[in-house]
């Protein structure tokens, strides 16, 4: 915390400045008061001096650990994907993605907050040189990728030093994912957006005009999702098809594995698809209550939502 209040301090002079100050003094304080692991936590809920039920906007796995964020700058960390250490790092703003690479962490959200650990409990807090909300995170080919509102992105080789990487596109981004071919982005009005190195963008047609809120990649194959039960699928990232949906709610996230397919939406809804995103089912859900993110990692898939949230499945098929 030293470092992180003393850069503050020397940033006095501008309203950024100010801002930081007030972020690092919070972190300083807050890291204090994390009191939820071991036998004191249960599942996500727990007591002590944390937000008990926060909503949870994204998920991630890497290095052994599961990472979840969300309201008041909560993020909560767990090796097994059911018991979580929680932390209310600074109660200024919301982070909405997360993303994982190269042994770092990264969390994003509100108004250019970013934060950034090496071993998911101890984090680090800033901002971007752009106040704008960043809503969609990832790591592919060496580099942290953020995207958000008015299609700001910004990129980073080391997760420290960030520059902005323009879109063609003024409407929010709200995912991001990387495949093989690229980085894709979407957004607003089915904004679709591919980048093959992260820095320069360009658009590609979309088959829909209803909002993107999620997207999932594995290797060429991306899986983007809406409103009103949107799907769509693409190989390579530049052509894209609708295909049909047995749900009509809002859809958020989708994690994208060799052979299986998960999204996740609003009511707690679960689909799956075992043909590269072709065709999905509609699996039976523990929760009613919205999912915002998903993600896999060591043969668990978990997803996360509103208050506090969590549901896991070891196959996709079957959760609890």
């Amino acid at each position: 915390m030293t470092n992180a209040l003393g850069l503050a301090r020397h940033a006095l002079a501008s309203p950024l400045g100010k801002r930081l100050v007030a972020l690092c003094a919070a972190v300083a304080v807050s890291l204090q008061l994390a009191s939820c692991g071991g036998d004191g936590c249960n599942g996500y809920g727990c007591g002590g001096n944390v937000e008990v039920n926060p909503n949870l906007y994204s998920v991630d796995y890497g290095f052994g650990a599961f990472v979840a964020v969300g309201e008041n700058s909560t993020i909560a960390n767990s090796g097994d994907g059911g018991n979580y250490y929680v932390q209310v790092l600074a109660p200024i703003g919301s982070l909405l993605a997360t993303t994982y690479g190269e042994g770092q962490w990264i969390a994003t959200g509100k108004d250019g907050l970013i934060f950034t650990s090496y071993d998911s409990a101890f984090w680090y807090g800033y901002y971007l040189p752009s106040l704008t909300t960043m809503r969609g995170a990832t790591f592919g080919k060496g580099q942290y990728v953020l995207v958000g509102d008015n299609g700001y992105c910004f990129r980073s080789f080391n997760g420290g030093a960030w520059a902005a990487c323009p879109t063609p596109t003024g409407n929010a981004l709200r995912g991001v994912a990387s495949g093989i071919p690229g980085f894709v982005a979407v957004g607003d009005a089915g904004t679709i957006v591919f980048s093959p190195d992260g820095g320069e963008w360009r658009g590609v047609p979309s088959p829909t005009g209803e909002t993107l809120l999620g997207i999932g990649a594995n290797q060429g194959l991306y899986v983007a999702v809406g409103n009103y039960g949107t799907i769509l699928r693409s190989v390579g990232g530049l052509e894209w098809e609708q295909v049909s949906s047995p749900s009509g709610a809002n859809l958020t996230d989708a994690v994208v594995l060799p052979g299986l397919v998960v999204v996740v939406g609003q009511g707690g809804t679960i689909l799956t698809s075992v043909d590269d995103g072709r065709t999905f089912e509609q699996q039976i859900s523990p929760t009613n209550r919205n999912l915002w993110g998903v993600t896999y990692g060591d043969g668990t898939f978990v997803a996360v939502g509103n208050n506090g949230k969590i549901v896991n499945s070891f196959d996709g098929f079957y959760w609890f």
